[in-house]
């Protein structure tokens, strides 16, 4: 079975704890990390890339990470007034 690409989408408190877990499930394929501040984004790649040893991405803009990695699904972990805009 081919696992299910995935980009999370905010990576500030909720999605720093949830995009690391989702890097640890098999079934998926953590392909990017974005965050309008980049620096979150790149904390939760360090994390990442320490605990499993896998490299993910990470972008400032979620409209690039999805033309560049066509995934299959979004976590979105923002304040709730922007998941409509998103």
């Amino acid at each position: 079975m081919d696992k299910v690409k995935i980009i999370s989408i905010g990576c500030g408190q909720r999605g720093y704890g949830q995009s690391i877990l989702l890097a640890k499930i098999e079934e998926f394929d953590l392909v990017a990390l974005c965050d309008k501040h980049l620096d979150k984004a790149e904390l939760v790649a360090k994390v990442i890339e320490e605990k499993t040893g896998k490299k993910v991405p990470v972008f400032n803009n979620y409209e690039q990470a999805i033309k560049e990695f066509n995934p299959d699904a979004a976590l979105v972990s923002v304040d709730w007034q922007y998941h409509v805009e998103l």
